[in-house]
């Protein structure tokens, strides 16, 4: 099928519409070069003057359709979702009486035509069925013709007869007697009443051959225009109104198909056929479509990717990487990924970076994927650890010694924050490219504790068949973003290109339509064996003085449906004595690129931002733009000093770049704006915040100190 996720029904409304079209396209790709007959002929009605005004606006609609159609088909593919089924199939029910009417609009002449001619070769190329249809016809013609010609020399004979018979009664005339007189009189009025009748009946006669010879000919000038064999001058160029030219489209062409098809049974069966592979060959071909806008390598189809080498090699796991948990103090979240079932139960052996053997060993929960390339995901929490702590581990099957991960490091946070910082970055929209790496490499110098990725990260637009471009991104963060050859955990918060179609527009939330993110990914020390039960928003509990709100602006969950989890788990935290509390999401509240007043950006602002200068909130994170952006300290609304209000950071250019606004003015809430790649470095201790902008290169872009 098209679409595994889809039913039955869907999966065949959407094939059967779009076999429709590439039908409707074949006709006129194979029509323009003269290869294809059907009952049309697109040269002459490119060469009548008035025929070709009439093709314009059918051609038109052919060409938009098919590309509005394109276009639903591609954001069915790209976000695998019921909307646009509908809108496909009905094009595809629309497009073709189009289609077919544009090539038939000659036929509609045929009622005003007053005189119509082959070429001179016309009749001796015309086709033997058109000639044995009429071949009767010609017969009775001839017969009839020879019947008045008969009729006619009957009567010059009569003609002669009677003026012999007058010159003869002139000269007998003194013979004749008065009686005699009466009687010739009678007789010839007789005679001549019989010869008026006989000139009548001929003249009908004349006159039934003459229609009749008419009606011949047109029946056999239509013949040859249905069959569009011949090329027609049509001397009367009275147009034909676009109401009848649709009416009479669909018969005309059923009536020319089945003449095709009752003359050239066996071609018209083997054409059919052809018509029927050619159009079923694209819907084979686009099957588990992944739709990259952003990179066309990615993009790619259920049968090139059979044809694929494997991106999870089946010897070991193909990735391993670790997630923030609930408390980074004490806990850590390992996932690793299979291309086959393992015997045993997912395991991760761990102990100190100092000892030489791996002292613990911990399992965990499989969850299985499919796709092209069967995928095991496992999850398994290591707890009980002790703060601000090297550990080293591996991760394989419990029940096979030889087939694991190569070794990884980690280090848990401190206590309590000291004068020595606590460093971590945020940043998003990296995408799955080299420039991203650069930013990465910059970034696992500094040695932070842990990563805040804040949307948008593979840009993958929640399309299962994507997997691979995840599979790049995972290769690439396990390769450059080491921490003193240690790996950095990271917080996954999702973002629009997470998700198909972008935002929540179903009534209730439902983490399927972000497959790959979820299944990837668990926010909590509680593993649950179903990942797509967990919420898309959750908090992270760093250690005894910070934690990060991981939000999520409007993709599964509605910005309105987190607004009570927030004054909970806010009031909870600071309850628990945590100072420093950093909001991360995706959608900025204060925009670098979109218009301040935009409707996604607002809504931030109605119920987040509020709580955030309620709660004692100094800096947030936000994403989306691909820009640099660091506002003025802002509360109510408005500019404030800088002793109070929130500072709002971003815009997401880890790996992703908008256009530059150099040349613009600052917005009232923005002190600085730039276009580059960058990543914010946060560093906390007991006396203050500091937070700047590192770019590609090391370079710091801007910078901001808060005091705590």
């Amino acid at each position: 099928m098209l679409f595994p996720r889809l039913s039955l029904l869907d999966n065949f409304l959407l094939s059967f519409g779009i076999a429709v079209l590439f039908f409707a396209l074949v006709c006129v790709i194979l029509q323009i070069f003269g290869e294809f007959r059907l009952g049309f002929n697109v040269r002459y009605c490119f060469k009548n003057k008035e025929l070709r005004k009439l093709q314009i606006p059918y051609f038109v609609c052919l060409v938009l359709a098919l590309i509005f159609t394109l276009l639903f088909f591609i954001q069915l593919s790209a976000n695998d979702k019921l909307d646009p089924i509908s809108s496909t199939f009905i094009l595809a029910i629309l497009i073709f009486p189009f289609t077919i009417t544009c090539f038939f609009k000659k036929s509609l002449y045929r009622e005003n035509l007053t005189q119509n001619y082959f070429k001179s070769s016309s009749l001796s190329e015309s086709s033997s069925n058109t000639s044995a249809s009429s071949s009767g016809e010609s017969k009775d013609e001839k017969e009839n013709e020879k019947n008045a010609s008969k009729s006619q020399s009957q009567q010059q004979l009569t003609n002669k007869s009677l003026a012999d018979r007058d010159e003869e009664e002139k000269e007998n005339k003194n013979e004749e007697n008065d009686e005699n007189d009466n009687s010739t009189n009678s007789e010839m009025d007789l005679e001549l009443d019989k010869l008026e009748a006989k000139k009548k009946t001929n003249t009908k006669t004349n006159t039934k051959l003459k229609k009749k010879k008419r009606k011949n000919k047109i029946q056999a000038l239509e013949a040859n225009l249905d069959l569009g064999q011949k090329e027609i001058d049509v001397q009367d160029e009275k147009k034909v109104s676009k109401n009848q030219l649709l009416k009479k489209a669909l018969s005309l062409w059923l009536k020319n198909f089945q003449t095709f098809m009752s003359q050239k049974r066996l071609v018209g069966i083997v054409t059919a056929i052809l018509c029927l592979l050619v159009c079923l060959i694209p819907i084979y071909l686009m099957e588990d479509l992944c739709l990259d806008p952003y990179d066309s390598g990615f993009s790619s189809t259920k049968p090139f990717r059979k044809r694929m080498e494997s991106s999870c090699s089946e010897d070991k796991p193909c990735h391993i990487y670790l997630t923030v948990p609930d408390d980074l103090r004490y806990e850590m979240i390992v996932t690793f990924h299979t291309s086959k079932q393992l015997k045993g139960e997912p395991t991760v052996k761990y102990g100190l970076s100092t000892e030489s053997d791996y002292t613990s060993s911990t399992t965990g929960i499989t969850y299985e994927i499919e796709f092209d390339d069967k995928r095991w995901i496992h999850y398994v929490s290591l707890t009980g650890l002790t703060p601000n702590t090297i550990y080293r581990l591996i991760a394989g099957d419990s029940s096979d010694d030889t087939n694991w991960t190569d070794e990884k490091q980690f280090k848990t946070t401190p206590q309590s924050l000291t004068d020595d910082s606590l460093l971590f970055v945020s940043g998003g929209d990296t995408n799955v490219v080299e420039e991203m790496n650069g930013v990465t490499e910059e970034m696992a110098k500094l040695d932070p504790s842990f990563v805040i990725f804040g949307g948008d990260i593979a840009l993958a637009d929640g399309n299962i068949f994507c997997y691979r471009k995840w599979d790049k991104w995972f290769d690439y963060w396990d390769k450059y973003a080491l921490s003193d050859g240690r790996s950095i955990p990271f917080i996954p918060i999702v973002g629009n290109h997470e998700v198909l179609n972008g935002y929540r527009y179903k009534s209730e939330p439902d983490l399927t339509f972000a497959p790959l993110f979820y299944a990837f990914f668990q926010s909590s020390t509680t593993l649950l064996n179903n990942p797509y039960k967990q919420k898309s928003y959750n908090s992270y509990r760093i250690n005894n003085e910070v934690a990060v709100i991981g939000l999520d602006t409007n993709h599964i969950y509605t910005i309105e449906e987190q607004n009570d989890w927030i004054d909970s788990e806010f009031s909870d935290l600071i309850k628990d004595g945590v100072k420093h509390i950093f909001p991360a999401y995706h959608i900025p509240a204060y925009p670098s690129d979109d218009d301040y007043d935009v409707s996604k950006s607002a809504v931030v602002r109605e119920n987040w931002c509020e709580k955030f200068e309620q709660y004692g909130v100094r800096l947030a994170f936000e994403n989306h733009s691909h820009m640099v952006k660091k506002t003025v300290p802002i509360k109510n609304s408005k500019k404030v000093s800088s002793e109070e209000g929130v500072y709002y950071v971003g815009d997401g250019a880890w790996g992703r770049l908008r256009d530059s606004r150099e040349g613009t003015s600052l917005r009232w809430y923005e002190s600085f704006i730039a276009s580059s790649l960058h990543t914010w470095i946060v560093s906390v201790n007991t006396t203050k915040t500091t937070t700047w902008a590192m770019d590609d290169k090391g370079e710091n872009l801007t910078s901001l100190t808060i005091q705590n």
